[in-house]
């Protein structure tokens, strides 16, 4: 990851009215992040790229998580954690890490797939929140 890349997603992170990171994907203030990160770095990257540089830099603690940004809250969907952890098995079963799913094709298909057969009408961003939920991880 280049320095341009670190130091302007460090900038637009500490900006008030960003979430915690685990709570930005398929939000219209990640949309606006993704916007405001292209306009000031310059530097052609996907949404996933973006999600994925993000999950670096926090793991390598350029990320200051603050008290107030776990505000920002979205429930997870409740008794569906064996069709969510059975999708994810099915379409990215040597995923490595949930990390890598939001802006991705197999997120595509994994959340499609539980449209259709769970009946249920979510947003990507609820779904997104559901995963994290099923997968063990603390809901930040």
């Amino acid at each position: 990851m280049n320095r341009i890349f670190r130091d302007v997603c460090t900038n637009l992170y500490i900006r008030p009215n960003i979430p915690a990171r685990d709570r930005l994907p398929y939000t219209d203030t990640f949309d606006e992040f993704y916007r405001d990160f292209l306009a000031e770095s310059r530097v052609g990257v996907s949404q996933n790229e973006l999600w994925r540089g993000l999950c670096r830099l926090q793991k390598d603690g350029d990320l200051r998580v603050e008290k107030d940004k776990s505000r920002h809250h979205t429930d997870p969907l409740q008794g569906v954690d064996e069709l969510v952890a059975d999708l994810i098995d099915r379409h990215a079963p040597s995923l490595a890490s949930r990390d890598r799913l939001p802006y991705s094709p197999v997120f595509e298909r994994i959340y499609t797939d539980f449209v259709v057969e769970s009946g249920q009408s979510v947003s990507r961003h609820q779904f997104w929140r559901t995963i994290c939920n099923a997968s063990g991880q603390k809901n930040p």
